[in-house]
C-alpha cells in the first residue's frame, strides 16, 4: 500500500520557478503550461499503466477478464482529473473529485460492512462471496522523474523567452541609431557590432559607420527596492581608409 503521492525534482523547479519569479514578476502563464503537463501525465500513467516509480502496475480483475485499462472502466476518473491554478499564478493543484480515486492511488483492503462475506456478480455470471479485497496501490497523482524533467525543459524555455524578449527591449534604441545615422551623405556602409574589435576584423568598407554598445550606467538612487533610471552607452565610429598608410 501507497502512503503517499510522490514529488521527484519538486525541490529543484522550486527553484527555478523563483528564478523566473524574479525574472518576470509573474508566471502564470508558465503554471497553466506546467499544470496542463501534470494533467495530461497524470492520464498517461492510467493510459500506460506505470506509477510515479516507472514501475508498472498490478493488472485489474476486471482489465485481465473484460480487456481495457486498469483504472479506466467508465473513465469517470481519468476524465475527472483536471488542473487548477490559483493565488493569480502562484500555485497548482491537479488532481480529482472523484470520491475513490485515494483507494485507487494509495491502495486498500475492502472487508463487508455487515455480514461476513462481500457478495458481487462475476462476469461469467453467477455471484461470488469472499471475506475481504485487496486492492493494491496504483499511484496515478504526483511527479515522476520524467515529469520532473519536462516541467525543467518548460521552465528553461520559458526562461529562454524572457531573456531573449529583454534583450529584444534592451536593444531597441540599435535600430533607431541606424535610422539617423542613415541621413549621413557619403556613407557607404552602416554597421552593427559588438566591440572594436570586431570592427577592426570586419570593417572593409570605407567611409562606414559603426554602431557599437559599449554598456550601461545605473543611477546611483538604485538599491533600497526602489527603481533607478539605466542610461544606455553607444559608440559611433567613422571608419575610413588612408590610402597612404
Amino acid at each position: 500500500m501507497a502512503d503517499s503521492i510522490q514529488f521527484h525534482g519538486q525541490e529543484k523547479i522550486t527553484k527555478w520557478l523563483n528564478q523566473v519569479l524574479k525574472e518576470a514578476g509573474d508566471y502564470s502563464k508558465l503554471m497553466h503550461n506546467i499544470s496542463s503537463i501534470f494533467e495530461h501525465n497524470t492520464k498517461q500513467h492510467i493510459n500506460t499503466g506505470i506509477g510515479m516509480d516507472d514501475k508498472p502496475w498490478q493488472k485489474s480483475w476486471r482489465a485481465k477478464m473484460q480487456g481495457g485499462t486498469t483504472l479506466r472502466d467508465t473513465s469517470r476518473l481519468y476524465n475527472s482529473i483536471k488542473y487548477t491554478v490559483l493565488d493569480c499564478g502562484r500555485s497548482v493543484i491537479v488532481g480529482t473529485n472523484v470520491f475513490y480515486a485515494p483507494v485507487m492511488h494509495f491502495g486498500s483492503t475492502i472487508r463487508a460492512k455487515s455480514g461476513k462475506y462481500l457478495k458481487f456478480k462475476i462476469t461469467k455470471g453467477g455471484w461470488a462471496q469472499i471475506q475481504s479485497v485487496i486492492i493494491p496501490a496504483r499511484p496515478f497523482l504526483g511527479m515522476s522523474v520524467d515529469d520532473s524533467q519536462e516541467v525543467l525543459f518548460e521552465i528553461e524555455e520559458h526562461l529562454l523567452e524572457l531573456l531573449m524578449n529583454a534583450k529584444c527591449e534592451y536593444f531597441a534604441l540599435e535600430p533607431a541609431i541606424v535610422e539617423r545615422l542613415k541621413d549621413i551623405e557619403g556613407i557607404l556602409a552602416i554597421n552593427t557590432l559588438f566591440s572594436v574589435d570586431d570592427m577592426l576584423q570586419v570593417v572593409n568598407v570605407s567611409p562606414s559607420l559603426n554602431v557599437i554598445y559599449v554598456g550601461d550606467q545605473v543611477d546611483e538612487s538604485a538599491g533600497r527596492g526602489r527603481s533607478a533610471p539605466i542610461t544606455l552607452q553607444w559608440l559611433i565610429v567613422l571608419a575610413v581608409q588612408d590610402a597612404s598608410a
